[in-house]
């Protein structure tokens, strides 16, 4: 799971298992130009598995084997590597997960004399907090010229596993970017238009789909106006939508 708060001052994020989120701000260019602001992704969270070398101690630690998974589509020669944690039960591998952090999974929570932070599998969560960005940045001196260029924040965008399996965090904030700026109409990126980003959210939806996603899908996108602003939480409150449930066709 992930969650985030934001202020007018800072974006915090917690997250457990492998939902992630993502901070995408425009950089390295005016944002009234033509063709637009260039774009950073910061990752606000990272992946709880066993590929971490912390989490893999931890669980091994607790007795779990971790051994790896090998996956090759049909009609494919590239092969995917997956660690998961396996259970052993009487010299016997009997089930596995793949996130060393999660809520439920208790029969990877109870091993005797151990204290939950211990255990194989832990529900604590990690938190990043990063500042608010709309502010000019000093550019460096390049041919005897210096200047300002604007950094601000644009998106935050979370999401659950079934995204984050077949996109990555930069196609992530390229493909809404582009998008939500789009709807922006060229001028500052502030409260684009909440339908747009809905439509946004299902291409991304149907993108996935598309490259063989089979897990759960969920986004969710927070159109971020100026850190600076005092009416910032009145401008989020009143652009903000309900849950949002894309249906597709059976095919």
């Amino acid at each position: 799971g992930v969650v985030a708060v934001v202020t007018p001052h800072r974006v915090a994020v917690a997250n457990v298992g492998d939902s992630r989120a993502i901070l995408v701000r425009t950089t390295g260019g005016n944002a009234g130009a033509v063709n637009g602001p260039k774009f950073e992704t910061v990752p606000m969270s990272r992946d709880h598995t066993p590929e971490l070398e912390s989490e893999r101690r931890r669980a091994e630690a607790a007795g779990m084997t971790v051994e790896p998974i090998v996956h090759r589509e049909e009609g494919s020669d590239v092969e995917t590597v997956h660690w998961r944690l396996w259970r052993d039960r009487g010299g016997t591998k009997t089930d596995c997960l793949a996130m060393t952090r999660a809520f439920g999974d208790f029969d990877y929570k109870s091993v005797p004399d151990l204290g939950r932070e211990d255990q194989p599998v832990i529900s604590v969560p990690e938190v990043r907090v990063e500042e608010r960005r709309r502010r000019r940045r000093r550019v460096e001196e390049e041919e005897g010229k210096g200047g300002e260029e604007e950094e601000e924040d644009a998106v935050l965008v979370l999401a659950c596993d079934g995204i984050w399996n077949v996109v990555d965090n930069g196609e992530v904030a390229s493909f809404l970017f582009n998008r939500v700026w789009n709807v922006a109409g060229g001028g500052e990126v502030r409260a684009p238009d909440p339908e747009g980003i809905a439509e946004a959210c299902d291409e991304l939806l149907r993108e996935c789909l598309r490259r063989n996603s089979r897990d759960n899908m969920t986004v969710q996108v927070v159109a971020m106006p100026g850190g600076s602003d005092e009416s910032v939480g009145n401008e989020v409150g009143r652009h903000s939508r309900g849950r949002r449930v894309l249906k597709f066709d059976k095919q």
